[in-house]
């Protein structure tokens, strides 16, 4: 463990009698040449007492890597939430697996984040909606100029502008239509020595992903 610089691993405190010392051993060196030394000496033992009388501080690895905590809440189900940490630099579809496996799921589907919500019957044509898809339903830029759609694998965490209390929509599955509310809850340094995605808080039991087994799609929709 790093602490303060030990004294006596560099012989004790400098002083004036050990200074006198070296610049004696010069022997017959001519008065010029003792004086240079001198202030040499003087100088490099004035900054070499200057840094033992400081703590040799353990310097951290610096990140700019952030952390982002989110809150999943299913629409239908307010009960049933998971509260999850990523890293900035991993990705919408990162983000995706988590809530996948802690809302227990099994059968994969297509999904997407919309921000700020999935348009909806009624919704303004004017509103702006941005829509980040699973890479396999991903089909590139409308033509059309329409809704903007974005690949979700390819879109990093802390390349959205995110800001704490803001909130977006997640549907997963687009047959059964399993819809969450995600909210912003905190943004900080990541933490070097843990692993992430990380489940942070679990509450409510997790719904079944079907009634029945014979309920599941075959069209991984």
């Amino acid at each position: 463990m790093l602490g303060k610089v030990s004294r006596a691993r560099f012989g004790g405190t400098p002083s004036n009698h050990r200074l006198q010392a070296t610049v004696g051993g010069l022997g017959g060196a001519g008065p010029a040449r003792r004086a240079f030394a001198h202030r040499a000496l003087t100088g490099a033992l004035a900054a070499l007492e200057n840094c033992m009388k400081k703590p040799f501080q353990r310097v951290s690895p610096s990140t700019s890597v952030m952390q982002f905590v989110f809150k999943i809440s299913l629409k239908r189900r307010r009960r049933a939430s998971r509260t999850l940490a990523l890293r900035g630099d991993q990705t919408l579809d990162h983000l995706h697996e988590a809530i996948f496996q802690a809302f227990d799921r099994s059968d994969p589907h297509l999904y997407s984040f919309y921000m700020p919500k999935r348009p909806q019957r009624g919704t303004h044509p004017g509103t702006k909606v941005r829509e980040y898809t699973a890479p396999e339903g991903y089909e590139g830029p409308d033509p059309f100029g329409g809704q903007v759609t974005y690949d979700a694998a390819r879109v990093r965490l802390d390349a959205l502008g995110l800001k704490v209390g803001q909130r977006f929509e997640y549907l997963f599955d687009f047959g059964d239509s399993w819809e969450h509310e995600i909210s912003v809850e905190a943004i900080g340094p990541a933490h070097g020595t843990v692993g992430y995605p990380q489940l942070i808080e679990s509450r409510g039991a997790s719904p079944r992903q079907y009634e029945s087994s014979g309920d599941q799609g075959d069209d991984g929709g």
